[in-house]
């Protein structure tokens, strides 16, 4: 018998809705349309593009069940891509403004007619027809940012989280995502209508078309199904694989790929190592986070503001980029930097970690923990991994100096990646890495002599321990990691307990934690973790075997584990249900000031549709923090190994 499977249907609908903005060179329809949240808490920015100029960048936008069609002016500019081939596109943000918190609205973007003189504002406010229909996208929808009061534990707020997401190797992930979001049937027609569309001062055709067949029932239906969407969803670097590759067309594809997610949820990024060429052009071109938010409101540059998280001495023009940035959304205080400062010279100096360590300092000193107590960070590379520096008689492993980097705030010495091993580490405290035993010492000699030309550091962990960061995760490394409470390679665990659930997922609690909890969830999808699960299903065959899925133990593969590892899922596949992958996604849900919880959620298998199956949760854990604030000085360091044992 013949059986549609529920991944085709996705699939085939989210071709459709491909199909719609795969456009000619020369054509202004809009594509990739995503969110993010404004500066202000009654904002959301509408971000896409186009292939070719329109005359006019405009966002229509109303609440779903009631009240007129509003519209915002974007604003547009060319972006050229640095390839051979010099291709332009047109970037267009609007923002929303006034927008009513935790309410449900319908949008949609693109072209209305002509921009000449008055003729626009003519144009958005009569009844007059549009012009060039076609120019327009479909209706999408969203949630306003809620206020904390709407937070409750009947009504928490959902946060997803990935990173390393891919366009062609993640289809898995996105599916998940979408079906996260959307249900099992997929994005749905979000237009306006309804008993009250005679209200509206605009009347557009498309809406009264649907308005005739709608009824207040489905108005509540849909209403309903926009107000389950999750607050937001953090992707924390590596984007598309890569945003530039193709002269930019791969990047054009992944925000098609993302825009069953993006247009509906706020899409909130920061900058990982594939984001880098051409000095992060396709990175700053394509997404504007909220310092960023200038850009869609005419204005050209930021002042000092204090109530905004910008210090008095922090230059204007400086803040343009996306790179570093924060917002409060509901209980939890959000916060981005740029990772990446440390180890691309070639476009960031130190002047530039200057700006940002006094602008991360600031923003974590001004948060106030009685009205946003959480405080959740990230960037694309880690400050810890699963695989302790002692692995081996080298002391290499993928603890290395990258994550000292990352850690620390070090600054490379020269114009490339810290991964590559012509490149010299550099900047390093020596008399602390000597003193402690966690380099070879030929690498210290090396450090010894790279230390005289770059003596500058930036340490970023102990930012965040100072001001209490209750979690942070990170991707960069293609797997899964969660660690117990850490700071500066000191374990703390007073108040961790450990249990299982039916399934044997880790249900680990951290009950008033006194270090940062870390997590790496660097497993999106990538051709990488493709690659790794071909080999890990050979070896099955085999007399190898790849690494255990599960709690960590004394060996992670062939190292040896860290102190501070509690999870790693490993490339492994589930042989048990015939996946060869094991791409996945987070969940964060914050239930009220005092309880956090993580969830990491398999994609399965590309081919697997779960066959009505829920979500497979691989690990979770519990942060419980009664009060919120800076971290107690640790005391001496704890043996991780020896608790999870007894």
């Amino acid at each position: 018998m013949f059986r549609v499977s529920l991944p085709h249907l996705l699939a085939a609908a989210l071709a459709l809705v491909h199909a719609t903005a795969a456009v000619t060179a020369s054509s202004p329809s809009p594509q990739g349309v995503h969110l993010a949240f404004g500066r202000d808490d009654d904002s959301m920015v509408v971000g896409y593009m186009t292939l070719g100029k329109p005359e006019a960048s405009v966002v229509e936008y109303r609440l779903l069940d009631d009240g007129p069609t509003l519209h915002a002016q974007g604003v547009s500019s060319a972006f050229v891509d640095g390839g051979d081939e010099k291709l332009v596109r047109y970037m267009h943000f609007a923002t929303l403004r006034g927008l009513r918190a935790g309410a449900a609205y319908a949008y949609r973007v693109g072209d209305p007619g002509s921009s000449n003189g008055g003729a626009l504002k003519s144009l958005l406010e009569t009844n007059a027809p549009r012009e060039n229909e076609a120019s327009f996208s479909r209706w999408f929808a969203f949630r306003a940012k809620r206020s904390k009061a709407q937070v409750t534990p009947s009504s928490p707020l959902s946060v997803l989280a990935w990173c390393d997401v891919g366009h062609l190797e993640s289809k898995s992930a996105i599916r998940a995502v979408v079906r996260e979001i959307h249900g099992p049937k997929g994005p749905r027609e979000y237009a306006p209508g309804g008993e009250n569309e005679k209200k509206n001062k605009f009347s557009l055709s498309v809406a009264e078309d649907a308005g005739k067949k709608k009824s207040v029932g489905r108005e509540t239906s849909e209403t309903a199904s926009v107000l389950a969407f999750p607050d937001a969803m953090l992707h924390c670097g590596d984007l598309g694989y890569d945003l530039d590759s193709s002269n930019g067309r791969n990047g054009d594809a992944f925000l098609r790929d993302i825009e069953p997610i993006a247009a509906y949820v706020p899409y909130m990024v920061s900058a990982g190592n594939h984001e880098r060429a051409y000095n992060f052009s396709h990175y700053k071109a394509r997404f504007l986070m909220p310092f960023g938010d200038v850009r869609a409101v005419g204005v050209s540059d930021v002042r000092a503001d204090p109530s905004r998280g910008v210090p008095p001495s922090f230059p204007d023009s400086k803040q343009h980029d996306n790179h570093y940035y924060s917002f409060d959304l509901g209980p939890v205080h959000v916060v981005a930097w740029n990772s990446e400062a440390f180890f691309y010279p070639q476009y960031f100096d130190a002047a530039y970690a200057d700006r940002m360590y006094e602008w991360l300092a600031f923003d974590l000193k001004s948060v106030n923990r009685s009205l946003t107590p959480w405080v959740v960070a990230h960037a694309h590379r880690p400050m810890y991994c699963a695989e302790s520096r002692a692995s081996n008689e080298s002391g290499e492993s993928r603890c290395d100096a990258e994550k000292e980097a990352a850690r620390l705030g070090i600054m490379s010495s020269c114009a490339g990646d810290y991964a590559a091993s012509s490149c010299a580490r550099g900047g390093y405290d020596v008399d602390r890495a000597a003193a402690s035993n966690v380099l070879p010492r030929k690498r210290l000699e090396v450090l010894a002599r790279t230390q005289k030309r770059n003596a500058r550091s930036w340490n970023v962990e102990r930012l965040l321990y100072d001001h209490g960061v209750d979690l942070a995760f990170f991707g960069h490394v293609h797997d899964y990691e969660r660690y117990f409470p850490v700071f500066d390679e000191a374990v703390e665990m007073a108040g961790v307990t450990t249990a299982a659930s039916e399934n044997d997922i880790p249900m680990d609690a951290y009950f008033q934690p006194r270090a940062t909890v870390h997590v790496t969830t660097g497993s999106g999808g990538n051709k990488e973790m493709l690659d790794a699960a071909r080999v890990a299903k050979e070896a099955l065959n085999g007399t190898a075997y790849p690494p255990t899925r599960g709690r960590c133990a004394d060996v992670v593969g062939s190292h040896r584990a860290a102190p501070w590892c509690a999870f790693t899922s490993g490339f492994a596949p589930k042989a048990s249900r015939g996946e060869t992958s094991d791409f996945t996604f987070s969940r964060v849900v914050v239930r009220s000031d005092a309880v956090l919880t993580w969830e990491q959620v398999s994609a399965g298998d590309p081919s697997d549709d779960h066959e009505g199956r829920p979500p497979l949760v691989i690990d979770a854990f519990t942060i419980v923090a009664p009060t919120h604030g800076a971290f107690a000085r640790l005391g001496p360091r704890r043996d991780a190994a020896a608790f999870a044992a007894r």
